[in-house]
């Protein structure tokens, strides 16, 4: 599988008009945290789609952000000294970001799954309560009286036993996933400076947000026809099928997933298994901002596991359970980029090892210089 491209363009330089990080700029993030949320939940869990937090750019922030940007244009004209700057928009954007990913799929709402659903379980599903037994009574719920509610409904959160019951594993799970975070943004404070300075890493997410919210330049992001142009046929296309789903008398334009496997109904063809064709303004969007060999290693490689799919029926080799492996592949390329990212950045880290080397023993050796003078003041007291 190819690697990332290492090339890129200079990033565009950050604006120097106003701090980023602004105390202002976090108290509208915090407010707008938990409305945040609670979109995101309601639409991913509630309405069960969309599911923005899916997608390498979360759709919502972005909507939040060119909100932002529609009141904070009327600001920069009439009332400058009060509008946001580019940084603060970024400050803005990144705590929506972090809230989207902790609130949606995959995020802070398996914890919810951990805490009650051995306890409701267990008892029409065995499984359940061996995986019950395997926590500390500070990590779940065993109570089922106090489940009914979070599983049937007809109840509320807010009751006094309920919440105790809540309370120390919300907390105890919190505190982990913080921890975990932690650690996250630890390693990206490591790899920042190989990623970025050495081997010139694009990271394409982050430049829609960077466009739009430049200063001087964020005007001509919207001025822009082309924008404008997919901008209004994306949203049409999108617009027509909302409307064709209400009112089924108009016919809808074929743009979801068309599924090409009942086309090959013999051996060895038939070994496609799913393939989907679909034409999604959303994904054409995001090829444009990927570097040209990850984009042929998309289709390339998706192309070149169908046709090891094929390969291996055409042989008789899928008599094997789980031929050709497909999952196990994956892995393997996975674990390869993580072993050439680790050879390629090996001067980096061992740069790093070395500094942490040297300060535990700059801390040593404080600590030996400071018991040596307190044994001396003691020897003359």
């Amino acid at each position: 599988m190819p690697l990332l491209s290492t090339t890129s363009a200079a990033l565009p330089p950050p604006s120097t008009s106003r701090k980023g990080v602004s105390v202002r700029a976090v108290v509208l993030g915090a407010f707008l945290t938990p409305l945040n949320a609670f979109w995101v939940i309601r639409m991913e869990e509630v309405m069960l789609g969309p599911f923005p937090s899916l997608l390498s750019i979360f759709a919502n922030c972005i909507f939040l952000l060119c909100i932002l940007l529609a009141v904070n244009h009327p600001l920069h004209r009439f009332a400058p000294r009060f509008a946001f700057s580019q940084g603060e928009l970024l400050t803005l954007y990144t705590m929506l970001a972090i809230s989207t990913g902790m609130a949606g799929q995959s995020g802070l709402n398996i914890v919810c799954g951990m805490i009650g659903h051995g306890a409701w379980f267990a008892p029409s599903h065995g499984d359940w309560g061996g995986f019950l037994n395997a926590f500390p009574d500070w990590l779940v719920i065993r109570d089922r009286e106090i489940l009914r509610g979070h599983f049937l409904g007809n109840s509320t959160l807010y009751r006094g036993d309920i919440l105790r019951a809540w309370m120390v594993p919300v907390l105890a799970w919190s505190l982990l996933f913080n921890l975990i975070l932690l650690v996250g943004y630890s390693i990206n404070v490591l790899v920042r400076r190989q990623w970025a300075d050495h081997e010139h890493l694009t990271f394409p997410v982050i430049w829609l947000p960077l466009e739009m919210t430049q200063e001087g330049k964020g005007t001509a992001f919207f001025q822009n026809r082309w924008m404008w142009a997919g901008f209004i046929i994306a949203g049409g296309l999108n617009l027509w099928n909302g409307f064709a789903f209400l009112y089924p008398s108009i016919p809808s334009l074929p743009i979801g997933i068309i599924d090409l496997k009942p086309m090959f109904t013999t051996k060895p063809w038939n070994a496609i298994d799913w393939t989907p064709m679909t034409l999604y303004p959303l994904a054409i969007g995001l090829s444009y901002l990927l570097p040209l060999d990850l984009l042929f290693s998309c289709w390339f490689f998706y192309l070149f596991w169908k046709g090891q799919r094929i390969f291996v029926s055409m042989m008789a080799w899928d008599t094997t359970p789980d031929m050709p492996f497909i999952p196990e592949q994956g892995f393997g390329c996975v674990v390869g980029l993580l072993l050439y990212y680790l050879w390629s950045g090996r001067q980096h880290y061992a740069a790093i090892g070395r500094s942490v080397v040297r300060a535990f023993r700059k801390t040593e050796s404080s600590q030996e210089n400071e018991k040596g003078a307190n044994e001396g003041i003691s020897e003359r007291t």
